[in-house]
C-alpha cells in the first residue's frame, strides 16, 4: 500500500481495492482517528493525460461536495500528495439500480415514480449551480440499506476527458452528437430513460454504439411504449423528447410532473415512503416552464384502464349516490359526491405519505445530529483528533447534512456550534473583524433561539468574543457582554444534569475564561475593584462546579483546569490556586509524560493579574522560566508558581526577596502552600 502515499496511509487503514473505471482507482477504507468508511477516489497523473485533467477532478469534488440533497453522496475531503488527486467520500452499502433491476425485475410504477423525482430533486440542486450532470444512468444510482434510499455516487468525468460519449440508452439525441453537448435538459432525458428502465425493466442494449443510436433516432425510434403504464409512458415521452422546446425543460419540473402524478394514485407505494412522493415545493407550479405544464390533464394520470398493473383503479368504482328515479339532477349528484369521495382517499393517501416522508427526514436528521455530535465529542477529548482540524470539519459536515434533512433546534444548535468552533473567531488570537462577527452573530442568533443547549452555548461564544475583543469604549459593547453573562448561564442550566461531561466542560472552561476576561477588562480600566471581585467569584463558582464531575482523560478538563487557576490567583484564594495547579501538573505526568511548557505558563501567570503578560524563557535544564527582573509583581507570580510545581527551597528565597521590595503583596498567602510533588525543576 506504499504506492498510496504516507498522507493516505496516515489517515486511512484497511485499505482494499474496489474497482477502476478508466480514470481513476476506487478504494474502501476506515479513517483512522474517525473510525468511518470511506471511499476514496485516486487519480493518478500520468504521461499523457489531457492537460486539465487533475484540476476538473478535483473542481467536481468540490462541487459535490457542496450540494445537500440526500440523494448525493457526501464528499468528505478533498486533497492532493504528489501525483496523486484523492477525494474521499460516503462509502453506500448497496445494490446498483441497473443490477437491482437486473435481479429483481421492475419497480411498480409508484415506487419507479418516487425514486426519480426524488433523484431529479438531487440533479436540479446541481442544475441551480449552473452544471450539468452528462451521464446520469442507473449504474451510478446506489439502493442503500435495502432500498430505504436512493444516493448518486459521484460526477462523471468521462465525457470532457475520455471521449467514449455519454451511456447510449440514456443520452439525449443532442449529445449523441457531440458528448457532453447540451444544458440541463440533456439530463431530464437521462431520467426519462431512467423511469422507462425502472418501470420496463427492460434496459437498454449494452451493446449499442452511439452512432447506431444516434440513427435510430434520427429515424424516429423513440424509447419503446410503456403498454401498461400510459400516464406515466407520456411523461417519459415529454422528458425524453427530441426537440429540446419540447422536452420538459428542468429537472425540477419533472419531479413536479411526478409529485401531481404521485399524488392522484390510490394505492401508496409498497415500498419505503421516502422514495415515493418528493418533498413537495410548492412554488414550482408557478415557476416551472410552460413546456412542463403542457402536458394535457390525461397525460398527468386521471386514472388507467380498469385492471391496469400497479395503477390506480378507482375510477372504475366510484360510489354514487342511491335515488329512487335515476334523474339527471340525481346522477350530477351523486358523480359529485362520488368524485369527491375518491379524491378525499386520494389526498388523505398523499397526506399520509408526506407525513410519513417527513417523520423519516426528521428520524434522519436525529441521527445525523446525533453521529455529528460524537464526532465532535471526540474532537474535544481525544488528544490525537484534537490535534486534527478534519475531524471538526466532519462533525460540521455531518451538523449540515442533519439540517438539511430536518431544522430541527437541536440540528441547528450543533451546527452553529460546529461552524463556530470551524471558524475559532471566538479563540484568544482572534482579533476584531466586522463582517466575520456580522456572519457568526446572524449564524448563531437562529440556532439560539430553537433553546437547544448547542445552540444557546454557540452564540454564548460569539457574543462572548465580541466583548473581549470590542474596545471598552465601544457602546454595544456593554449588551453583548450582558447577553453572553445570561446565555452562558441558560447553557450552564440546560446541561445541568445532561449525561455530555465532555459538553459541560466545554461551556464551564468558556464560561470561566469569559468571567476572566471581565475581570481583567475591568482592573486594566482602572473600574472598582468590585466590579472585577465579582467576575472573579462568578469564575470560582464555576470552577466549583467543575471540580465535581472532573475526570482524568478529556481534553477539556486541561481547559478548566488552566482557567481556574488563573481566577483563583485573581480572586486571591491561593489554596484553590496551589491546588488547581497540581491537578493540572498530575494530569500531565500522568503516564510518565512531562509537564508541558504551555502549563508551566499558565501556573506562573495565574498567580497575579498582573502577571499575564510575563514573558519567558528556557533555562540551562531546559526548563520554561519567567523574565523576572526587579518586579515585585512578577517576583510575586514566580515565587507562587515554583511554590505551586513543588519548588518550595526556590520560593523561598524569591519570597524573602520580593517581600523586601513590595511588603504588600499576599508573600504570607502562598508560603502557606507547597509541598506534595517534585520540583519540576529538578528533571520532572
Amino acid at each position: 500500500m506504499g504506492a498510496l502515499g504516507n498522507n493516505i496511509e496516515d489517515r486511512y487503514e484497511s485499505i482494499v481495492a474496489i474497482n477502476t473505471d478508466g480514470l481513476t482507482s476506487v478504494y474502501r477504507a476506515r479513517h483512522r482517528v474517525l473510525g468511518a468508511v470511506h471511499v476514496l477516489r485516486i487519480l493518478r497523473h500520468a504521461a499523457g493525460q489531457p492537460n486539465g485533467l487533475r484540476e476538473a477532478f478535483l473542481d467536481r469534488a468540490r462541487l459535490q461536495a457542496r450540494l445537500r440533497h440526500p440523494a448525493w453522496v457526501r464528499v468528505h475531503n478533498v486533497f492532493e500528495e504528489a501525483d496523486l488527486a484523492v477525494v474521499a467520500s460516503d462509502f453506500v452499502e448497496g445494490v446498483a439500480l441497473d443490477a437491482h433491476i437486473t435481479s429483481a425485475g421492475a419497480l411498480d410504477s409508484v415506487a419507479a415514480a418516487g425514486l426519480v423525482a426524488f433523484l431529479a430533486e438531487a440533479v436540479a440542486e446541481l442544475h441551480d449551480l449552473g452544471v450539468a450532470h452528462h451521464e446520469l444512468r442507473p449504474g451510478l444510482v446506489i439502493l442503500e440499506g435495502e432500498g430505504r434510499t436512493a444516493r448518486i455516487t459521484h460526477l462523471s468525468l468521462s465525457l470532457q476527458f475520455t471521449g467514449e460519449g455519454p451511456a447510449v440508452g440514456y443520452a439525449s439525441p443532442e449529445e449523441l452528437v457531440h458528448p457532453g453537448a447540451g444544458d440541463a435538459r440533456a439530463d431530464v432525458h437521462a431520467l426519462g430513460a431512467i423511469l422507462h428502465h425502472v418501470v420496463s425493466g427492460v434496459a437498454p442494449d449494452p451493446s449499442l454504439r452511439r452512432s447506431d443510436a444516434l440513427s435510430r433516432r434520427l429515424g424516429g425510434g423513440a424509447l419503446p411504449a410503456l403498454t401498461n403504464h400510459e400516464s406515466l409512458g407520456a411523461i417519459v415521452r415529454a422528458a425524453t423528447g427530441d426537440r429540446l422546446s419540447e422536452r420538459t425543460q428542468d429537472a425540477r419540473a419533472l419531479g413536479a410532473v411526478l409529485g401531481r402524478w404521485l399524488a392522484r394514485q390510490s394505492t401508496p407505494p409498497h415500498h419505503d415512503v421516502e422514495l415515493s412522493l418528493p418533498e413537495p415545493e410548492p412554488e414550482v407550479e408557478a415557476s416551472a416552464p410552460a413546456t412542463a405544464q403542457a402536458l394535457p390533464e390525461e397525460d398527468v394520470g386521471p386514472g388507467p384502464a380498469p385492471g391496469e398493473v400497479g395503477e390506480s383503479t378507482a375510477t372504475s368504482t366510484v360510489p354514487t349516490a342511491p335515488v329512487a328515479s335515476p334523474g339527471r339532477g340525481s346522477r350530477a349528484f351523486g358523480a359529485m359526491v362520488g368524485g369527491c369521495g375518491a379524491i378525499a382517499v386520494v389526498a388523505l393517501l398523499a397526506l399520509g405519505a408526506f407525513v410519513a416522508y417527513s417523520h423519516w427526514r426528521a428520524g434522519r436528521s436525529a441521527d445525523l445530529t446525533d453521529e455529528a455530535l460524537s464526532i465532535l465529542e471526540k474532537y474535544k477529548t481525544d488528544p490525537v483528533a484534537n490535534d486534527d482540524a478534519s475531524v471538526l470539519t466532519a462533525g460540521l459536515s455531518r451538523a449540515t447534512q442533519a439540517v438539511d434533512y430536518a431544522a430541527t433546534p437541536k440540528a441547528l444548535g450543533v451546527q452553529a456550534l460546529a461552524q463556530t468552533w470551524v471558524d475559532g473567531w471566538h479563540l484568544a488570537n482572534a482579533k476584531w473583524d466586522a463582517d466575520r462577527f456580522r456572519r457568526a452573530n446572524a449564524s448563531t442568533a437562529t440556532a439560539a433561539t430553537g433553546g437547544a443547549p448547542e445552540g444557546v452555548f454557540a452564540r454564548a461564544l460569539v457574543l462572548g468574543a465580541a466583548c473581549k475583543l470590542l474596545e471598552l469604549s465601544d457602546g454595544s459593547r456593554s449588551g453583548y457582554c450582558t447577553e453572553a453573562d445570561s446565555l452562558y448561564k441558560e447553557a450552564n442550566s440546560s446541561l445541568a444534569h445532561d449525561p455530555r461531561t465532555w459538553l459541560r466542560f466545554e461551556v464551564m472552561w468558556t464560561r470561566t475564561a469569559f468571567y476572566n476576561q471581565q475581570a481583567l477588562a475591568a482592573t486594566s480600566a482602572g473600574s472598582s475593584a468590585d466590579v472585577a471581585a465579582r467576575a472573579w467569584t462568578q469564575a470560582m463558582s464555576v470552577c466549583d462546579e467543575g471540580r465535581a464531575i472532573l475526570s482524568s482523560s478529556p481534553v477539556n478538563d486541561r481547559e478548566l483546569e488552566q482557567e481556574c487557576v488563573a481566577s483563583a490567583g485573581g480572586a486571591g484564594r491561593y489554596a484553590e490556586y496551589f491546588s488547581w495547579a497540581r491537578l493540572l501538573q498530575a494530569d500531565d505526568l500522568a503516564g510518565g509524560s512531562k509537564l508541558t511548557s504551555d502549563n508551566v505558563q499558565v501556573v506562573y501567570r495565574g498567580a497575579l493579574p498582573a502577571c499575564s503578560a510575563l514573558r519567558f524563557e528556557r533555562n540551562r535544564k531546559k526548563k520554561t522560566v519567567p523574565q523576572v527582573g526587579d518586579s515585585p509583581s512578577y517576583m510575586f507570580c514566580y515565587a507562587a508558581g515554583l511554590r505551586a510545581l513543588g519548588c518550595t527551597g526556590q520560593s523561598d528565597i524569591v519570597i524573602g526577596a520580593g517581600a523586601t521590595l513590595d511588603p504588600t503583596l499576599p508573600w504570607a498567602d502562598i508560603l502557606a502552600g507547597g509541598g506534595g510533588v517534585t520540583c519540576y525543576l529538578d528533571g520532572s
